[in-house]
């Protein structure tokens, strides 16, 4: 009996431990930029009145972030020229799984939004 109630305990345990954890299943939010014709030196999310870097990865610059609110807002590019451009996305909200990708070539941006999880048809 003593066996069998430190087992029910210990499940207990790993489920609040696990409950309280779930921050990580809250939907995030993914921008990501890559230029068509010249590097990009730097790149800023502002959004919500809040900044957030995005980091290089082969290429693309990307981050991924729980929207802090209902807003708008965009990604302010520095390119390796000095040339800045800011690239606009529109009204965002909290928990809506958005993917932004902007392609820069010339002075501006094209964007391409889906929403929620596009590989399980989800997405829009």
């Amino acid at each position: 009996m003593i066996g069998g109630m430190k087992s029910f305990t210990a499940t207990i345990q790993l489920g609040v431990l696990l409950l309280s954890g779930c921050s990580f299943l809250e939907p995030r939010s993914t921008f990501q930029i890559a230029s068509a014709d010249r590097p990009v030196k730097s790149a800023f999310l502002q959004l919500c009145k809040q900044a957030f870097a995005l980091t290089n990865r082969d290429g693309r610059w990307q981050t991924s972030i729980k929207v802090p609110g209902d807003c708008h807002g965009g990604i302010s590019v520095t390119m390796s020229d000095r040339r800045r451009i800011f690239c606009s996305i529109g009204y965002v909200t909290v928990n809506d799984g958005s993917h932004w990708f902007f392609t820069i070539k010339g002075d501006g941006c094209r964007s391409r939004v889906t929403y929620g999880d596009a590989g399980s048809g989800n997405g829009s």
